[in-house]
């Protein structure tokens, strides 16, 4: 897929590639940093049982 986009935008496969991997390390620490906001949740319910 990668170099599918790649030739699409006329840019090598290594500048995708390399742009791709930098969007999923914002995307962990955007979540990382979102989860230690919201902390864990203290109760969950699932089909009317609560655990």
């Amino acid at each position: 897929m990668h170099r599918q986009i790649a030739r699409a935008e006329r840019v090598a496969p290594a500048t995708v590639q390399r742009q791709i991997s930098r969007l999923g390390r914002h995307c962990l620490l955007f979540h990382a940093r979102q989860m230690e906001q919201i902390g864990p949740t203290p109760e969950i319910v699932v089909d009317g049982f609560e655990t």
